[in-house]
């Protein structure tokens, strides 16, 4: 995952992010369906700061792609049925930052991506680089 954010005025952001996701096992025998699911989002948000530590919420619209196909057996099994399907999603996103310098933060994000084919969702930790919008 791939994620810019910029603050543009009065605590709002814009944000741009960034994704791929695949349920895909290659070693374990696996049959059956896989998919890949990949975004690109493209969000605005409000940022709440406090001293050290800040929170985003934000939404928008992404454009999403979702590869499927069946497996029947492994790394080495064939592959059939392959489908490409694009749809518009609506992602919503919620990120907490700690902030112990003025540059670098660490950080929880929780995220859904709402659309027609395959909705995904997921959180991972982040480490955040540049200036840290806390109240100081």
């Amino acid at each position: 995952m791939l994620n810019a954010n910029i603050e543009i005025k009065n605590q709002w952001l814009l944000g741009v992010n960034i994704q791929g996701e695949s349920n895909t096992a290659l070693f374990d025998g696996h049959k059956g369906n896989e998919a890949d699911v990949n975004t690109a989002s493209f969000l605005i948000g409000k940022i709440y700061k406090q001293p050290n530590r800040f929170v985003t919420l934000s939404t928008g619209l992404s454009f999403v792609e979702v590869y499927t196909r069946d497996n029947n057996g492994g790394i080495f099994g064939s592959i059939t049925n392959k489908r490409t399907r694009h749809t518009i999603g609506i992602p919503l996103a919620v990120q907490g930052y700690l902030a112990g310098f003025k540059t670098l933060g660490i950080g929880l994000s929780g995220y859904v991506n709402l659309n027609t084919i395959k909705t995904t969702a997921g959180f991972s930790v982040n480490f955040a680089l540049g200036h840290m919008p806390t109240q100081r």
